[in-house]
């Protein structure tokens, strides 16, 4: 349904039929005041979580274990219902309100590479086309993209067996975002694994993230920090809520006074050290002053 200014108007859309209208065109995302607990009488995994992702732009969400960041996918792809008032906005439309085709089926709309990938025994066609869109063709163009071509599959017919187990994480990982190559999302949200993907796997997918999906509004749930230093934005998760949001440099230099090593408690202008270079630090000092330098280059290179 589209209302009076030509754009969609969620409520006519609820039943999940938006045709063939284009949203989202460009992928903005807004969580606002979203609150959401995993079954009835459990505690808010989320509470009251708002924050802002303009299209395009990257952004990681990091916190200590149990903050709440794997329930920002849980809420956005709609594994459990958030709680009345909440509101995930993407290009201004509620997807609380929209079928669940629409949230998670839509030909360039929003995809996800999920932690530890659940893939249904079958052909590997099925796996990366479940609806049949694709030439032949497309399918081992995906598969070349992101590593898997050549030996790894035999023929498009060749059967992965149930749940993937004849595929390590991280090939899994990498067959999910061959499926994501496919549907061209607009906002692609990666849970990073924490299972041991191997590094080269790992590089592999994160590379493959930075060179395909480069104009795509991009949310990596991340537990290694080294994947999202170069981000335009990070929400520091604490209790299910936004602790902190900005860019890594303003959360890691609040002076603007950039020093690669250790910070001290508190910064030359007297704020106390964020929670986000309490993140860093905790890696131990060598990672931690790594992880600085990262950000450091990443904004030289923005400012040239």
């Amino acid at each position: 349904g589209t209302d009076g200014g030509g754009g969609v108007s969620a409520g006519a859309s609820a039943d999940g039929e938006f045709g063939e209208s284009i949203w989202p065109l460009n992928g903005s995302v807004e969580f606002a005041n979203v609150s959401m607990r995993y079954r009835p009488k459990l505690p808010l995994a989320l509470k009251g979580l708002s924050f802002k992702v303009p299209a395009g732009a990257r952004c990681g969400i990091v916190g200590r274990t149990g903050a709440g960041k794997s329930s920002i996918s849980t809420a956005m792809f709609r594994l459990a219902e958030c709680e009345a008032g909440s509101q995930i906005l993407v290009d201004g439309v509620n997807i609380l309100e929209l079928g669940l085709d629409d949230v998670r089926g839509r030909h360039q709309g929003l995809a996800i590479i999920p932690q530890d990938p659940v893939i249904f025994s079958g052909p590997v066609r099925r796996t990366l086309d479940p609806f049949s869109r694709y030439q032949d063709s497309d399918l081992w163009q995906a598969l070349e993209d992101v590593g898997l071509g050549g030996d790894q599959f035999g023929t498009l017919d060749s059967v992965v067996a149930e749940n993937g187990s004849n595929l390590s994480v991280g090939q899994r990982q990498l067959l999910c975002l061959a499926r994501a190559l496919m549907s061209k999302p607009r906002v692609l949200v990666m849970d990073e694994s924490t299972a041991s993907v191997d590094g080269e796997t790992d590089a592999l997918i994160q590379a493959m993230v930075r060179k395909r999906f480069s104009d795509v509004t991009l949310l990596t749930i991340s537990h290694r920090l080294g994947t999202i230093m170069d981000f335009d934005y990070v929400l520091v998760m604490e209790q299910g809520a936004a602790a902190e949001f900005g860019s890594p440099y303003e959360l890691l230099f609040p002076s603007g006074i950039a020093v690669a090593g250790p910070s001290d408690e508190t910064t030359a202008n007297g704020d106390t050290q964020s929670m986000f270079a309490e993140l860093v630090d905790s890696t131990g000092p060598d990672s931690a002053t790594y992880l600085r330098s990262l950000v450091l280059s990443a904004r030289s290179k923005k400012t040239l």
